[in-house]
């Protein structure tokens, strides 16, 4: 059983460094905690806050024309998801585990706000909420961070994400005494960077022009003005700033001038580098709750007018004045009476934050279910009339975790309801989910390898069917069903370089014996004969621990 920190994921993911861990710490005393991204429904935009004419900014999640679901992976938009004024953080199943520290680190920054402020203001408040997450990321994180044996001593990895860094950096920091003399060069690279923002956000108001500080390929200067492109309309309403006057205490997250958040800056960075920590918000976990729900709230009311507005704004202001689990229960019996009267947002959609609000409330079904469709469709027809419980069922009961769709629907299945559609939802996962080889694996042949070690990379998955599953959803029979196997077959998938995926059959005993070979082995430790062997490194499914 995975054990879970108080903000939602697995606690491994707030101890992979020292950094990390304070973050974790500072999050439990803020009351902070996560969203689950692909539950999360995001409403459309009110007309009057779509940035037109700005393409590059991508489309927003509730457009049609949006990407949506891809083969199981709900697609993001950068500068059209992302709030800084949400102290909800958000966990992306697809993201890596150093996105934890990060998105909780922009909780205990907070925000900056001022009325009749310009665009520029507004994008360099967005560059320095962002710059201290970006140095947790890139510096402060890297103090004692375990990594593998190949990008040791390294550094961050900027756009790439290994798979074996993360298993090393589970295992927990490094010894203080082994790597004092680099945490502490890491912790200085941080505070210079930081402060190197600081000065180019300054000079920007200044000069009038954002004034860029490139580190390697990030420029955050160009990241602010693409969010106050994105979110300007929102930030320079008069909405606004009645939603901050309804849910925020000014110096609570929200910071009322650029001074006071660079104040906030400093103060949570010098946590992250050891010293004390940072005064805490007040509020906790049902404020930072009401708050989110309040903005969907208002926003709503954007599209409405006479009574329907103003008892949309009673209600948004009720649950400002009671920002509790009681306070949020009446909102939801409350806006559940107004869309039975009035045409809105049905409560299962406006209500879903990622999280669970009270009456059942808190994730979309119907988004999940729509992404379930992308990845396993032969799974869920041969459901049948009993996919909605089931699928309902698995979203009540999926956590956090850093894993495929597909992939943690198959696992529920094989836990709740094993069978053919069990089956069959292993496989469809495989074709949705498997990796592509790594460069080593797709470019050196298996003639070359340095020893007999062998391996089993990500990019292959070995499990056993009860059932003759079929890759293509279209021919499966819902009413007849799959043909019972006996006995099981025992399958390898292996995904290869241009993209296609590859079945075969495997003997029983050579199924148990791969299976067992996540890390180097030799033959001989596998119980694989040479010609056993050689026959599974041409065929794919393992391969050379190195090469000559």
């Amino acid at each position: 059983m995975t054990e879970l920190h108080p903000t939602g994921v697995p606690w491994v993911e707030l101890r992979r460094s020292p950094a990390a861990a304070r973050v974790g710490e500072a999050a439990i005393a803020n009351g902070l905690f996560f969203s689950h991204f692909e539950h999360r429904f995001e409403l459309p935009l009110p007309e009057q806050h779509e940035p037109l004419g700005r393409p590059d900014l991508g489309l927003h999640p509730a457009d049609p024309a949006a990407p949506g679901w891809q083969r199981g992976q709900l697609r993001e938009t950068k500068f059209r998801t992302f709030r800084l004024d949400r102290r909800v953080a958000s966990l992306h199943p697809s993201h890596g585990p150093k996105w934890s520290a990060h998105e909780l680190c922009h909780g205990l920054v907070g925000f900056a706000w001022a009325p009749g402020m310009s665009r520029l203001w507004h994008a360099q408040a967005a560059r320095l909420a962002e710059v201290l997450p970006v140095a947790l990321w890139y510096f402060h994180d890297e103090a004692g961070l375990r990594r593998c044996s190949r990008h040791a001593g390294g550094g961050p990895l900027f756009g790439l994400r290994c798979f074996d860094c993360d298993q090393a950096a589970a295992q927990g920091p490094l010894d203080p005494a082994d790597c004092a003399e680099t945490t502490a060069a890491w912790h200085a690279g941080g505070l210079a960077y930081v402060e190197r923002e600081i000065d180019a956000a300054m000079r920007s108001l200044r000069e009038g022009r954002s004034v860029p500080n490139r580190h390697g390929p990030l420029e955050l200067g160009s990241d602010g003005l693409a969010y106050a492109s994105a979110h300007g309309p929102i930030l320079q309403d008069d909405l606004f700033r009645r939603y901050l006057d309804y849910f925020f205490d000014e110096g609570e997250g929200f910071l009322p001038s650029i001074d006071a958040l660079v104040e906030r800056v400093r103060a949570v960075q010098r946590h992250l580098s050891g010293g004390p920590a940072a005064r805490p918000w007040v509020g906790g976990r049902w404020a930072w709750a009401a708050q989110d729900v309040g903005w969907r709230l208002m926003s709503v009311m954007i599209d409405t007018e006479g009574d329907c507005a103003e008892a949309l704004d009673a209600l948004s202001l009720e649950l400002a004045d009671d920002q509790t689990e009681d306070g949020m229960l009446r909102a939801i019996e409350a806006y559940s009476a107004l869309a039975e009267e009035w045409v809105l947002p049905e409560p299962e959609d406006l209500f879903a934050v990622g999280y669970p609000v009270g009456l059942g409330l808190g994730a979309s079904v119907q988004q999940v279910r729509a992404g379930l469709e992308s990845c396993v469709p032969g799974a869920l027809k041969l459901l049948g009339a009993d996919a909605p419980v089931l699928v309902r069922r698995f979203v009540q009961q999926d956590g956090l975790l850093r894993a495929p769709l597909g992939e943690r629907f198959a696992g529920f299945l094989a836990r709740e309801w094993p069978g053919q559609a069990a089956d069959e939802a292993q496989l469809e996962a495989c074709f949705a989910h498997l990796p592509l080889p790594d460069m080593d694996t797709a470019s050196l042949p298996p003639e070359e390898a340095a020893d007999d070690r062998m391996s089993r990379p990500r990019h292959v998955r070995v499990f056993s069917v009860n059932y003759a599953v079929s890759a293509d959803p279209d021919a499966i029979d819902a009413e007849r069903g799959l043909a019972r196997m006996s006995p099981p077959l025992h399958l390898a998938a292996v995904r290869r370089p241009d993209g296609e995926v590859e079945l075969m059959e495997l003997e029983p005993e050579v199924a148990e014996k791969v299976a067992l070979a996540d890390l180097p082995a030799w033959p001989d430790d596998l119980g694989l004969a040479p010609d056993a062997a050689l026959a599974l490194l041409e065929a794919g499914v393992l391969v050379p621990a190195a090469y000559r």
